[in-house]
């Protein structure tokens, strides 16, 4: 489900095989994502970067994470407000990005931490490839101010049919909170509302 619109849409259930909750990465890395190009909750069948928004566990302790879109079409010729790009050599590196990469912060999914969404970029890394630099962290953090938030009624029913529809188990508006940073991970690095 997408959060563009603010729209819930039916999601067909999939069967996952969900990474280790050990493996789980942290709100603002980079990962290798099959961001699934419509509204149905399928992989795509081409890998991208995506930014993680935020890291969720699902009743049974399976991790779900909200992931924005990322892509190297960076429509410079244009002004799109709530676009976050990274083009700086020193700011790819840290992000594990070979290009200019941008991330649209308003095109989100929920989607399970699992072999089927999420890949190594190359062998043996594992999905997660990256984490935005202190730079961008700084950027991300201005353009939280003008990010309009969507009503905590709306919020809770986009989560939770996402979550559902990730976790194939229906969820009562209450999910359970985000899981806490890693302690080696800086404790100012907080998830976009």
């Amino acid at each position: 489900m997408s959060s563009r619109n603010g729209q819930l849409s039916p999601v067909p259930p999939g069967r996952w095989s969900y990474y280790p909750g050990s493996t789980a990465p942290n709100a603002l890395d980079i990962v290798w994502c099959r961001f699934p190009e419509g509204e149905q909750l399928n992989p795509a069948p081409k890998s991208r970067p995506g930014l993680i928004r935020r890291v969720m566990r699902n009743p049974t302790g399976q991790i779900v994470v909200e992931v924005a879109y990322g892509t190297s079409n960076l429509k410079l010729d244009r002004s799109i407000p709530h676009q976050l790009i990274i083009s700086h050599r020193k700011d790819l590196e840290e992000a594990g990005l070979n290009r200019a990469t941008r991330f649209d912060l308003t095109l989100t999914k929920i989607l399970p931490w699992s072999g089927g969404f999420f890949a190594e970029l190359k062998g043996g890394s594992g999905p997660i490839i990256g984490r935005l630099s202190a730079v961008k962290r700084l950027d991300l953090n201005e353009m939280k101010k003008d990010l309009p938030p969507p009503a905590a009624l709306i919020r809770a029913e986009i989560a939770n049919s996402a979550l559902a529809a990730a976790t194939q188990t229906p969820i009562a508006v209450n999910f359970q909170p985000e899981v806490p940073e890693r302690p080696a991970r800086a404790t100012s690095d907080l998830p976009l509302p």
